[in-house]
Formats: structure tokens, C-alpha cells, sequence
């Protein structure tokens, strides 16, 4: 690798020890107790992710993986995924590029064993998988891309015209379908892009899944009894009738950054809405679906990341993260959480 490809991992691997905050005794912890575990035809299996490893994965890029004794040690990453999650899962494409990726830059299955169960469990990816292989017609997948094409609609309306103008919205799900299960790693191509330019929008995937999930539990029963925790609960439902001043009166349903409750994977959504904007000259040049099809495929294997786009995604984010936005008023969930973090 080059030095600048070298310095490059190396703040990789800092971001995402301090974003998943990762131990290395956690970590020998959690990857040795499930290897103990057993699967069904285990020999079976390994033979088949093997093989998978060997000749089906174009997108398995990191050059570590040409070694036989690197794609040895994800594929033991890769078993204990299974043993956790499942074998349908750890043998899906999306979760095994997250797998490489982690092991690549971490250079530990132990610790790349936790810090993709991690993303796993924040992104909440499982649901991209619950019906079958990731797809536009998973449930969960089709909402997530309908939010990212909501606000491509209110915020640039002429990528979303470029996409309907030609009948291709089935494309735009498709892309979606490719981007959001794959966290992005998928579109890493070294061969039109080094590694050191790419590297950075994936640390900005992985340290957005830091951000608080609206659906997390602040009631602990071991620290304070339940007659202690319910009056502020009574408020939260109480409040909950007062009228929601953010929300946009230009379309029915709340712009991205206005509706009440937030998830983990907003900020996975804004990933996939900064990349779409950065894209707006080549949607706008389409003049047919058969380009439409040419420019999707080629967005499904290559994004090219510059600092436009990582200081988009950096703006987008910090909105995220910011709880009074200026000119409105809080919803009475978010009015509540800041006097909890005030007190």
C-alpha cells in the first residue's frame, strides 16, 4: 500500500475503535464464545463461504484478500457471524463486504468480529434481511428508500423528475437496494478510486451510527425505582397532544429533518441523499431509460467521494444531531430530552 493509503487506515481504525467503542478483552470475549457455538453442517457451510470468497465476490477489493491466509481469517469472522446471526445471514454479500472491511482495518477477527455486530445491531440491518435477500421489495428497504425519495422530491426535485421523467423510479429502489444493506461499502472501487479517498465516507457511515436512537430505553429499573420514572413518562404522553410546529406544510407527510422521531439509519438515509445530489449533473443529462439503467449499474459498483461531498454529509449530519433547529419550535419529545440531559 502507499504511505498516504497507509495513514489513511490508520485513521480508520481510530475512528471506529472510538465510534464502536471497541476492546480488545470485549472483544476475545464475544468472537470466542460464539466459535464455540455449533452449526449444522459446519464443514458444509465453510466449504460453500469458501468458495464464495474465492470467485463470487468482484466487490471483495482489500488487497489483504488476495492472501489465501487473510480470506482464512474472515472466513472464521464470517462463521461466528453465522453462529450469531444465522447462516443466511453471514452469507449475504452486504454482510460479508461489512465483515472484510472491518477486518481489513482493524486487523483483528476479534475486534472486526465486534465492529460489525455492532453496525449490525445499530443500523438495525437485520430488517433489510428478515424477508429473504435485500432487495427493493423488502418491506423495510422499500420504506427507507421511499424517505430517501420524499425528500429528493421536496429538496431536489429535479434528480426525482429525472428518474420519473423516463419511468425509471423502479431504478432509483433498485440503487437504494444496493447502497443502504452494503453501508456504501459495495461502491468501493480502487480501480477508479484509491482507497485513502474512499475511506473517508465510510468512517462518516460508521461514526453516524453513534447518533441516539429515538427508540432506546432511559428507564433503568436497577438504578431508580418505577414509581420514580413514571411521572415523567405521564408528561411525555401528555405532551404529546400539543401541535408539532415543524412539521412542513408543503407536503403531507414531515421533511427529513423535521419529523418527530429519529433513527439510526436517518443518518444512513442522508448518506444516500448527499450522494444522489453530488450525482445531479449525470441524472440531468439522461435522455432515456436505457441511460438511466447505465448510469444506476454504474452508481451500484463506483461513487466517487471528493470534499464536496464529505462537507455535504458533515452539514447534514451536524443538522441531525442539533436539537433546536432556527426558527421553529421543539416538539414536546425533544423539549423533554434536553431538560433531561440539562438536569
Amino acid at each position: 500500500l502507499a504511505m498516504s493509503a497507509i495513514n489513511a487506515m490508520k485513521v480508520s481504525r481510530r475512528v471506529w475503535s472510538n465510534a464502536l467503542e471497541l476492546r480488545n478483552e470485549m472483544a476475545d470475549t464475544n468472537l470466542d464464545s460464539y466459535a464455540m457455538n455449533e452449526l449444522d453442517d459446519e464443514d458444509k457451510v465453510r466449504k460453500q463461504l469458501s468458495f464464495i470468497l474465492d470467485n463470487k465476490l468482484p466487490q471483495l477489493q482489500w488487497r489483504c484478500y488476495q492472501s489465501k491466509l487473510h480470506r482464512g481469517k474472515l472466513l472464521e469472522v464470517l462463521i461466528s457471524v453465522m453462529k450469531c446471526e444465522g447462516v443466511d445471514v453471514g452469507a449475504k454479500p452486504a454482510v460479508i463486504l461489512l465483515c472484510a472491511s472491518a477486518l481489513a482495518i482493524l486487523q483483528s477477527e476479534h475486534l472486526a468480529f465486534q465492529a460489525a455486530m455492532t453496525l449490525y445491531s445499530r443500523f438495525k440491518l437485520g430488517q433489510y434481511f428478515c424477508e429473504g435477500q435485500a432487495s427493493s421489495r423488502n418491506p423495510r428497504l422499500q420504506h427507507d428508500s421511499k424517505l430517501v425519495w420524499d425528500r429528493l422530491q421536496f429538496c431536489q426535485p429535479c434528480i426525482a423528475d429525472a428518474f420519473s421523467r423516463h419511468a425509471c423510479e423502479d431504478l432509483f429502489f433498485k440503487l437504494m437496494a444496493v447502497w443502504l444493506p452494503s453501508l456504501f461499502i459495495s461502491v468501493m472501487d480502487q480501480n477508479q478510486q484509491p482507497l485513502e479517498a474512499f475511506l473517508p465516507l465510510l468512517n462518516r457511515v460508521v461514526e453516524a451510527s453513534v447518533l441516539e436512537d429515538a427508540g432506546d430505553s432511559v428507564m433503568d429499573q436497577n438504578q431508580q425505582p418505577l414509581e420514580a420514572f413514571l411521572p415523567l413518562l405521564n408528561r411525555v404522553v401528555e405532551a404529546s397532544v400539543l401541535e408539532d410546529a415543524r412539521r412542513c406544510k408543503c407536503q403531507p407527510s414531515c421533511c427529513l429533518s423535521k419529523r418527530r422521531k429519529f433513527d439510526v439509519r436517518e443518518s444512513l438515509r442522508v448518506v444516500a441523499f448527499c450522494v444522489l445530489t453530488q450525482q445531479q449533473g449525470v441524472f440531468l443529462k439522461v435522455q432515456s431509460r436505457s441511460q438511466m439503467e447505465k448510469v444506476v449499474d454504474r452508481l451500484s459498483m463506483h461513487v466517487p467521494v471528493n470534499d464536496e461531498l464529505l462537507v455535504q454529509i458533515d452539514n447534514e449530519i451536524h443538522r441531525l444531531k442539533t436539537v433546536d433547529l432556527p426558527g421553529t419550535l421543539d416538539t414536546p419529545l425533544s423539549w423533554l430530552a434536553k431538560v433531561v440531559r440539562l438536569n
